[in-house]
């Protein structure tokens, strides 16, 4: 009588071999993204660094009215279609404009005394806009935002089977577990750096992955359908998709049809807002700035349409700091306040995610977290890589060989299927690397 066979958990050989190709895929954008998700990790720290010169340019007192400044910077620039003002950190710093006309976007630092144009720069061309479309689409736009987020998702891949690798189970202390064993010779101890470092980063690891996918173009794309499908979408989104804004961020209200309706649809700082005719609202608005308190840094924008309401915003990195005021100029009251404790519990739980992942949360701890697990995970696939070509057999790619094995416990299965629901974009690239593994199998059987 033919014994059933027994389900069971994948073998050691079998977790190794899923460690080891994504592993091989994820590398490379592990240690990139690491790079350069450490440089933005600081762009506070530089922006105020870069900005120096302009932080101190004229006391209080001898600032002339916001609508003055914004007239002296339009004359210079009579093309400019859309104008937004951000307001200095310090009182005594040069007033900040960024104005789009045909040529681009342009960040204009003003003189609030003099009215003097001291410094103009390309918005999308800074250093940490360039950074930040390396980091999320790999400076190739739509693809490189596919393949950032492959690469995230087969990190956690690469993660969990390392945990499995990891997991002491005959262990005699916690040398090679909890720490490196310093002693017992270069192999042992490349060994031991690599799972030991695996194991203390994995968690903040998995943290900065799942907090970065809202930004990626295709899981973006599909988050925000399934929560318009369930109805649990919001009518604004302060995060892009892609690199690109979303339609709450685009400064256009598709459903704005008469003058005075209070638009719950930000205009983002990427399309600014058209350059009204009368200009002493920004007077009203920075007066109202200097009585709310608002985090830095804040903006003010015209309406979108001429006799529409002004905003006033928090544009913070600590996202549930942000708050949009829309504002009547004309007796200075707010019609309406959008924070942070109004947001769809969705929304909020994004944008907390997207602040710890920016590294602004919290403060510097914050920050030091952040830089903690990136050079954990520069360390982790440095070493990876390195023992990986150091053990191959010469010539080889020592690709781990296949191992025959009973089936797979149901709940393996199950695990594998809400992840590709979950990751879709993943899902698809497992069935391809399956039919890639059972293709070598098939070719080292083949006579």
């Amino acid at each position: 009588m033919t014994q059933p066979k027994i389900r069971e958990w994948p073998s050691y050989r079998t977790v190794w071999r899923w460690h080891f190709f994504a592993g091989i895929f994820c590398i490379p954008f592990v240690i990139f993204l690491s790079v350069t998700g450490t440089l933005y990790l600081f762009k506070p720290q530089f922006e105020a660094w870069q900005q120096r010169p302009y932080e101190s340019v004229a006391s209080i007192d001898s600032h002339r009215p916001m609508s003055q400044q914004v007239q002296a910077v339009l004359a210079e620039y009579p093309t400019a279609k859309t104008i937004q003002v951000e307001l200095p950190r310090l009182d005594s710093g040069a007033t900040r404009m960024i104005l789009k006309d045909a040529r681009g976007t342009w960040r204009i630092y003003a003189n609030p005394a003099t009215l003097a144009i001291l410094h103009v720069e390309n918005e999308n061309t800074s250093l940490m806009k360039r950074i930040k479309a390396l980091h999320g689409q790999l400076g190739i736009g739509t693809w490189g935002s596919y393949l950032v987020e492959l690469a995230a998702c087969w990190t956690i891949v690469m993660i969990i089977t390392g945990l499995v690798l990891w997991w002491p189970k005959n262990a005699k202390g916690l040398g090679g577990v909890l720490y490196p064993r310093w002693a017992k010779g270069s192999r042992v101890l490349w060994r031991d750096l690599h799972s030991v470092i695996g194991f203390w980063v994995s968690a903040f690891a998995i943290f900065l992955i799942l907090t970065g996918l809202p930004w990626a173009k295709f899981w973006g794309n599909y988050f925000r359908t399934v929560r318009q499908t369930a109805g649990l979408s919001s009518n604004t989104q302060d995060w892009s998709i892609g690199g690109k804004p979303t339609e709450s961020q685009s400064g256009h209200s598709e459903h704005d049809h008469t003058a005075k309706t209070v638009s719950s649809k930000r205009p983002g700082r990427s399309a600014g807002a058209p350059i009204p005719k009368d200009l002493s609202g920004f007077d009203v608005l920075e007066q109202i700035a200097k009585r709310e308190l608002l985090a830095h840094p804040v903006v003010l924008s015209p309406p979108e349409k001429e006799a529409g309401y002004w905003k006033l915003a928090s544009e913070s990195q600590n996202r549930p700091l942000r708050q949009t005021l829309s504002i009547d100029v004309k007796d200075g009251s707010v019609a309406s306040r959008e924070d942070f404790s109004g947001k769809h519990w969705i929304d909020q739980a994004v944008g907390i995610g997207i602040a710890a992942h920016e590294g602004q949360l919290f403060g510097g701890l914050n920050q030091i977290l952040g830089l903690m697990t990136t050079t954990g995970l520069i360390a982790l696939a440095s070493s990876g890589a390195w023992m990986w070509w150091n053990r191959r057999q010469k010539g080889t790619l020592g690709i781990p060989e296949p191992l025959q094995q009973t089936p797979l416990v149901w709940s393996i299965w199950m695990g594998i299927l809400l992840l590709g629901v979950a990751m879709p974009l993943f899902g698809g690239s497992l069935l391809i690397v399956l039919l890639f593994d059972k293709t070598l199998c098939w070719w080292g059987q083949s006579p």
